[in-house]
């Protein structure tokens, strides 16, 4: 159940509040406050949660679970093969509910956030913390013909974008530019 206080604050948002049920958003009590809880799935099995306050912006996740992508399994639909049906990669939950909300089904998001600058690949083959996700996921991935991602316009994001092209193949990705004012999706 998502309490009135969330469901106010995702509608103030321009979300539709039956999307975000339907991705199993709800709230949940704990540390002293109401926290808005996103599962992340994967293959139909709760992985992980983010919870939100939405008078302030602090997060946090479920202790010990892994980094994953938020709303994995839709990449799981046969279209994603196909580079008329792109992949779309947000900087949050927020901005792939948004691209979701207006027909595009196949978006995720990152579970943490864009880094201060660029993160190198590691000479041994190994990779950031930050990115285990996704070779957590890599199988779902190499499966998608493109992608389309659509990250925060500051600086961050743009390293964000710069990592996940780096990572998934450039040949791959394409890039959203916003219009003047205009940071993110959501």
């Amino acid at each position: 159940m998502i309490a009135t206080q969330h469901a106010n604050w995702i509608t103030g948002r321009k979300l539709s509040l039956e999307l975000a049920v339907e991705k199993g958003l709800f709230t949940k009590s704990g540390k002293g406050a109401n926290w808005l809880a996103i599962p992340y799935v994967e293959h139909g099995e709760v992985v992980n949660h983010k919870y939100r306050l939405t008078g302030e912006k602090r997060h946090m996740m479920d202790p010990g679970a892994p980094l994953a992508l938020w709303n994995h399994d839709a990449l799981l639909d046969e279209r994603v093969t196909s580079p008329d049906h792109p992949a779309i990669i947000t900087e949050g939950e927020w901005d792939a509910l948004a691209a979701i909300q207006s027909g595009f089904p196949f978006a995720v998001s990152v579970p943490n956030g864009a880094p201060k600058e660029e993160t190198a690949l590691a000479d041994d083959g190994g990779d950031a913390e930050r990115y285990r996700f996704i070779w957590r996921a890599q199988a779902v991935l190499d499966r998608v013909a493109r992608f389309i991602l659509a990250v925060d316009s500051d600086a961050p994001g743009i390293a964000l974008a710069a990592d996940l092209a780096r990572r998934l193949g450039p040949e791959r990705c394409m890039f959203v530019r916003y219009p003047e004012g205009c940071k993110d999706l959501g």
